[in-house]
């Protein structure tokens, strides 16, 4: 995970509430007349660059500059073994910036997740707020960047090793350790039956006593993600109509890599982002 020091850097004026939690509180008093969310979060996928997560924020503050932002980063110990409770407790910190901006008139949140990783540190903040509140976390939209995906072996440490050192000795050896981890997990899932974490987000995300989205969701995908199939993605997409009144819409790439969408085509990945707060019927089910 990146270290506070390099976020810092990237993101000058970001406060660290904690382990992988980041926030910027903007200055700029946001109008409420004006179309935009008053909070963004940017659940970021594994091992995500700071110079990658700031090209976002950085955005968000140009396109939204009244709105605060809340960063969640995913550690390798909260995808392999550390317990749901554990993982929820460390995301308490980030609940009260959430509660603020979900229960005053005016004020709606942007959910902005990205593969896997960070589709599931949101799920365990929507848990971590439904054990504080005991309702589940209200956000205006949900933006699902390269996720969800299924549970396959080979699909999952892919993931893994996509978000690794680029050093070829570094990457090869890290590998190793990552297929023999992820074997290790599939073993014990198997004989104790536990729900794997992919199969969980996938409910979570359609799930109203974890997320009450307003105005709906977009699902940016592509075609060439090898750690993310685009069918996987539809079928989860189709699912979610029934909680979200038909509010969904499939954005779907050709060529781009996982998580790469918005710099293969950023254009066309900040105009949807622009179209979810606008006065258009932007989020109309295309399935």
């Amino acid at each position: 995970m990146p270290s506070e020091q390099a976020l810092d850097k990237y993101l000058e004026g970001s406060q660290s509430l904690g382990d992988g939690i980041f926030f910027y509180g903007s200055s700029t008093p946001v109008p409420t007349t004006d179309k935009s969310p008053t909070l963004v979060i940017l659940a970021t996928w594994f091992a995500a660059q700071p110079r990658h997560i700031s090209r976002y924020v950085k955005t968000y503050q140009s396109i939204f500059p009244g709105t605060d932002i809340l960063i969640l980063q995913t550690s390798i110990p909260d995808m392999v073994y550390r317990p749901y409770s554990v993982q929820q407790t460390k995301l308490y910190p980030a609940v009260p910036i959430v509660v603020k901006h979900s229960q005053q008139p005016d004020h709606e949140i942007l959910l902005h997740m990205f593969s896997n990783s960070g589709a599931h540190t949101a799920c365990q903040l929507a848990h971590a707020h439904r054990s504080k509140t005991g309702t589940g976390m209200k956000v205006g939209a949900m933006i699902l960047d390269s996720t969800p995906g299924m549970n396959t072996f080979q699909i999952i440490t892919d993931g893994f090793i996509a978000g690794m050192p680029s050093t070829p000795v570094v990457r090869e050896i890290l590998s190793l350790l990552i297929y023999g981890l992820v074997g290790a997990i599939t073993a014990k899932e198997a004989i104790t039956r536990d729900e794997h974490f992919i199969q969980r987000l996938r409910k979570d995300l359609n799930n109203e006593q974890c997320f009450q989205s307003e105005r709906g969701r977009v699902y940016i995908y592509s075609k060439a993600d090898t750690i993310t199939p685009w069918e996987n993605v539809e079928r989860h997409a189709e699912n979610a109509r029934d909680i979200t009144a038909g509010k969904v819409r499939l954005e779907l790439w050709e060529e781009s890599p996982h998580v790469s969408h918005m710099s293969r085509d950023s254009e066309r990945y900040w105009e949807i982002v622009r179209q979810i707060w606008s006065d258009e019927p932007a989020l109309k089910a295309k399935l």
